[in-house]
């Protein structure tokens, strides 16, 4: 069996110290000035503009697919590639948009979509409007194929890093390829929030 996480806090001597004080400190639990600063350290540490820290990975995908929407980027119908393997948070806000979901199938060596499989689906396929990536359990493909890929047939690409932290620091300046993505954090050090979702983006 592949645990989702070997602890419930990341670094827990300091991180359950830091909690501690700020539940005796504060009065409010949840989006208040060390959720602030959240955003803004860690849009800086992913060369990001911003960050919007949500409730929950459903909301943080909601957001994020509606936002595009409201910049007319997407539209009603458009077509949006989904990892075979992913969660129910990723397909749902894209049904619930009136958008059409295309399962693209993963390679079983890193569980996730290859550019191969990817560009020869739309060879002989309707090309969908945007590309919807879940790195599960931190296991991806060639995200830098994949981004060359969709810049070069504008495709937009999203990504969902969901219970997978530590990837972040093996692949984060890829992450300036991609137009936004959903980092998750199940319990780390979150000051103001047991569970934090958030969506980042450079528009």
């Amino acid at each position: 069996m592949i645990k989702l996480t070997k602890s419930t806090f990341y670094k827990p001597g300091s991180t359950v110290s830091s909690l501690s004080d700020f539940i005796k400190s504060g009065f409010n639990l949840s989006m208040g000035s060390e959720c602030k600063k959240f955003e803004e350290n860690f849009s800086n540490w992913q060369g990001r503009s911003y960050s919007v820290f949500v409730n929950s990975g459903s909301s943080a995908n909601l957001v994020l697919l509606q936002a595009l929407m409201n910049c007319g980027r997407l539209h009603q119908g458009d077509t949006v590639g989904v990892s075979a393997l992913t969660w129910a948070t990723n397909v749902m806000p894209i049904i619930q948009l009136g958008l059409k979901p295309v399962l693209f199938d993963c390679n079983l060596k890193t569980l996730n979509v290859g550019p191969n499989d990817f560009e020869g689906y739309f060879r002989t396929n309707m090309k969908p409007k945007c590309l919807f990536i879940t790195n599960s359990l931190g296991f991806a493909d060639r995200i830098d194929l994949i981004a060359d890929i969709c810049k070069a047939e504008g495709i937009i690409l999203l990504e969902d890093n969901c219970n997978d932290p530590p990837v972040f620091a093996q692949v984060r300046l890829l992450f300036s390829m991609i137009d936004r993505f959903v980092p998750v954090f199940s319990c780390p050090r979150l000051d103001e929030a047991g569970v934090g979702y958030k969506t980042q983006s450079s528009h």
